[in-house]
């Protein structure tokens, strides 16, 4: 007749075997939250891992620092390029290097061939090949929105999302209400940045790279000064249009006369643009180097 001190043994085997068993089935992790409680649990489930519903958020890009705005934004800092000196009487400067320009590859490339003279003039390197100037459109079409391109392509503010993401320095597009304000901001940008400007003419059809002006004053010196020409590197060249005639070479200077047939109010034939309509449209420098060097 088994002893009572035999049962508790073979009972206490037993439940041994048991927890046992159980041990090899269940999951660690499972085991620490319920020894943890709920509160370990619902901490746990939120580590490496978004939950259901949530996603991973996406890189910035420069696009959302863009600003579509009519209203003025603080002029740029000189930067060493520019003369920090205020100059008295008429007043003179271009940008311009040899070996930026580039054509458009096609008809329709004017967009990402200015983009790709305004990179090679500020940095970080030069690149006239036809394959950056792919490139280049393709980013300027993914930065574009439909608001600032109603029949897709590239946009004005996706092209200065463009430059300001390969270039590394802050562009963003700029609307002005007369043709006189928007070529007094390119050369007050101009001046003090020492860096290009776009500008969208042809009612907004096609750009050009306006590298430096002459004008009755120093931006620098009284803001009531007037353009007396534009220093313009046009991707057209060298193709002759059946509208617009002969494109100049890179770097003419673009008397007042010129610049009133070819600078024309924004009016696009896809329809309308709030904001736009009627106003004049450039990309400029808006600060210094979002890089160091």
């Amino acid at each position: 007749m088994p002893t009572r001190s035999g049962t508790a043994a073979r009972l206490l085997a037993w439940f041994v075997g048991l927890v046992i068993l159980v041990l090899a089935f269940v999951p660690t992790g499972m085991l620490a939250l319920d020894w943890l409680g709920p509160a370990a649990a619902a901490t746990a489930a939120a580590i490496g891992s978004t939950g259901p519903g949530s996603a991973v958020p996406a890189s910035p890009t420069p696009a959302a620092t863009v600003t579509l705005n009519a209203a003025p934004t603080p002029v740029p800092s000189a930067s060493p390029a520019a003369s920090p000196a205020p100059s008295a009487g008429p007043f003179a400067m271009d940008t311009y290097q040899r070996g930026v320009f580039v054509s458009e590859e096609t008809k329709t490339s004017c967009a990402s061939a200015a983009i790709q003279i305004v990179i090679n003039l500020v940095g970080p390197r030069i690149d006239t090949s036809t394959a950056f100037q792919r490139r280049i459109a393709s980013l300027a079409a993914d930065f574009t929105t439909h608001a600032d391109s109603i029949n897709g392509g590239w946009g004005p503010a996706g092209m200065a999302a463009a430059i300001t993401n390969l270039s590394g320095v802050p562009y963003e597009l700029r609307i002005a209400a007369s043709r006189e304000a928007a070529l007094r901001l390119a050369a007050t940008a101009i001046r003090a940045s020492g860096r290009p400007v776009v500008l969208l003419v042809w009612r907004g059809a096609h750009a050009w790279v306006m590298t430096g002006f002459a004008a009755t004053g120093d931006p620098r010196a009284t803001p009531s000064f007037t353009l007396t020409a534009a220093r313009i590197l046009d991707p057209w060249f060298p193709r002759v249009s059946s509208i617009w005639g002969p494109s100049a070479p890179p770097d003419a200077s673009h008397d007042p006369a010129n610049l009133i047939r070819n600078y024309l109010a924004w009016k696009r034939p896809e329809g309308p643009y709030p904001g736009r309509d009627g106003r004049f449209l450039l990309l400029v420098p808006t600060a210094g180097p979002l890089t160091s060097g």
